[in-house]
């Protein structure tokens, strides 16, 4: 056992000297081509997108990201102010809800007030248009004339 201890050291230290050898000769060898350039465009994509988070959160009120802890209170702010943002959209579609049904009734109630001016114009008495309608309707009824 001993005997093979030094014939497996040496293996071992050629193999090393031949990585050294290989590594120093071809050192972009141990990276794939074009993996350089690729993580160059990684890089400024991510610079990119940093530089629109902080001005999304400068537009926001909010201070810039600066590390991973700041960065997680972040979307815990935003989260928040999401929700409380969904609660008011809420609230005013219910506003706006009411609104639409107030304006109905309000043209409803216009649409008869101008129906009635109209008959009043046109009437040589001023009995209202519901009276009038009422009184031909009996009128009609009796075999009376108007």
């Amino acid at each position: 056992m001993t005997g093979s201890m030094p014939a497996c050291a040496s293996q071992v230290s050629y193999s090393v000297a031949r990585l050294r050898r290989r590594s120093r000769s071809r050192p972009s060898s141990l990276i794939r081509p074009g993996r350089i350039k690729e993580l160059g465009r990684e890089r400024e994509r991510r610079r990119k997108r940093a530089t629109e988070y902080d001005t999304w959160l400068a537009q926001a009120g909010m201070d810039p990201v600066t590390d991973a802890a700041s960065f997680r209170e972040r979307t815990d702010q935003i989260s928040t102010a999401r929700s409380r943002a969904e609660e008011q959209e809420q609230q005013a579609r219910g506003k706006l809800d009411n609104l639409a049904i107030a304006r109905h009734g309000n043209t409803t109630a216009t649409d008869a007030l101008r129906r009635e001016i109209t008959s009043l114009q046109q009437q040589r008495s001023s009995i209202p248009a519901q009276l009038l309608a009422l009184r031909r309707e009996l009128a009609t009824a009796t075999g009376v004339s108007d």
